[in-house]
Order: structure tokens, then C-alpha cells, then sequence
């Protein structure tokens, strides 16, 4: 199975802000295209196809009205999904965005678990979301057994709901594993799971190393909140701009 991340233009005036939304989405495991201005947006996409666009509108808003009408009205643009932040969430504000042609809001400040849920809804649609769970990358040790078997391997990424595991012998999809891992601060993950799909050494569309995709079955003793929790904090470490969950 190859896998491709997604590629996000972020267009937003303020560098500080700019700059650090690129940092949490490629965190998030998107490809990241910065834009400061309308002129250089139209630039970078006469260059390179996207999959969303993601665009802070201050409070304001009519430079930003006029970049969506622009988006939306260009036939060689209008099939790519834009999501609108602003922390101007009035009512009328949000309709004229949608009006628009913007294919979500999200009202700052933002929260990274909504962030992720309506970029992956927006790119994947709502009945074919194929990553609607947080994940980061995640270089640790995972002791994994298969019925009598068991075996240490390093990991790629880590979401909510599952693991990818490094190796070049992975196990047939649908193969039943237990894993264990630890996240750190004495906080240590035991999940009973399954193979969902599998990356070969010559998938050479894949940006996966050789190896599986685990998905957890179960939330045994709160694992899931923990492992929420740490990828979370993971993401939101670097970012400066934050308020607890999420940032401006």
C-alpha cells in the first residue's frame, strides 16, 4: 500500500503565526507550502498542486474575502478545498466564507484535535477519512508478539489508534499482535491489535519505510487518552503561541 502525505498552503500575513503553523502541520505529517500574500499564493500554485488550502483571515477580513472569491473563481483552483481560521467567528463572518466557496471555519483559537479533524474531512471527505487520527512521527522501541513469536521493533509514527512498525519481514494483513511500548515518564502502552496494511521495499510511491501498520483494537486501562495526551503535548511543544490545547 503506498502512502503519500498531503500537501498544505498555508497563507497568512503574520510570520510568526505562519511560521508556526508549518511547523505544527508538518508535525502532523503534511507537507507544508508557506504564502504571505495573494500575489505569491498564485505564484506557488502555477508551480506545484495542493491538496487544501488553509487560510488565516484577520479580523479584517475583506483582503481575505477577496483571496477566497479569487480561489474559488479561478477554474484552475476551484476544486481545492479551503478552510478559513480567523478569530472573527461571528455568524456572518463564517456564512460569507461559506458562501464563498470555503469548505470549513475554524474559529481561533484553534484547537488541534478540530485542526485535525476538518483538514482530514475536508481532504479525504467525510465517509473515506483515511488518517482522521492525530500521529506523529515516533522513533521508539515496540516489543511486538504473534502467537509465539515475539520481536523488537522500531517504530515510524504513532496515532491515536494505532502504530507503524519498521521491518522488512512484515506479518500478513489481518494478523493478530500484541504490543508494548513505552511513551516515557513511567508511562508505558500494553495494546492488543491488528495488521491493517502492509509497505514493501520497492513501493517506491510509498514515503514509508519497509513495514506494517498496526491498529489498536482496544482501550485497555486508558491507553488511548494517554496516548492522546503524549502526542498532543508532542505537537505542541515547539509551538510558542499556545494555550493549553491549542494556540492563535
Amino acid at each position: 500500500m503506498g502512502f503519500q502525505k498531503k500537501r498544505v498552503l498555508v497563507i497568512d500575513n503574520n510570520h510568526a503565526f505562519l511560521m508556526q503553523m508549518c511547523i505544527l502541520l508538518r508535525k502532523m505529517g503534511f507537507r507544508v507550502t508557506p504564502a504571505e500574500d495573494n500575489a505569491e499564493v498564485q505564484k506557488l500554485l502555477s508551480l506545484q498542486s495542493v491538496d487544501l488550502v488553509l487560510m488565516n483571515m484577520h479580523v479584517s477580513t475583506q483582503g481575505g474575502m477577496n483571496a477566497l472569491k479569487h480561489l474559488k473563481g479561478n477554474k484552475e483552483t476551484s476544486m481545492i478545498p479551503v478552510v478559513v481560521m480567523s478569530s472573527n467567528g461571528r455568524a456572518e463572518t463564517i456564512r460569507d466564507c461559506l458562501e464563498y466557496g470555503a469548505s470549513a471555519f475554524i474559529s481561533k483559537p484553534i484547537d488541534i484535535n478540530n485542526l485535525n479533524h476538518t483538514l482530514q474531512e475536508c481532504i479525504f471527505g467525510k465517509k473515506h477519512s483515511e488518517r482522521k487520527y492525530l500521529r506523529i512521527p515516533f522513533s521508539g522501541k515496540v516489543t511486538l508478539s504473534h502467537k509465539k513469536h515475539v520481536s523488537e521493533l522500531s517504530s515510524e509514527t504513532l496515532s491515536e489508534r494505532g502504530i507503524y512498525l519498521v521491518t522488512h519481514k512484515p506479518l500478513p494483513v489481518g494478523s493478530s499482535v500484541n504490543s508494548e511500548f513505552s511513551l516515557g515518564a513511567g508511562i508505558n502502552i500494553k495494546q492488543k491489535g491488528s495488521v491493517i496494511y502492509r509497505t514493501g521495499l520497492f513501493e517506491l510511491e510509498s514515503e514509508l519505510p519497509p513495514g506494517m501498520a498496526v491498529e489498536f483494537k482496544k482501550d485497555i486501562e486508558g491507553s488511548f487518552m494517554a496516548i492522546n495526551e503524549y502526542i498532543t503535548y508532542s505537537l505542541k511543544k515547539d509551538i510558542t503561541i499556545y494555550r493549553e490545547n491549542s494556540f492563535v
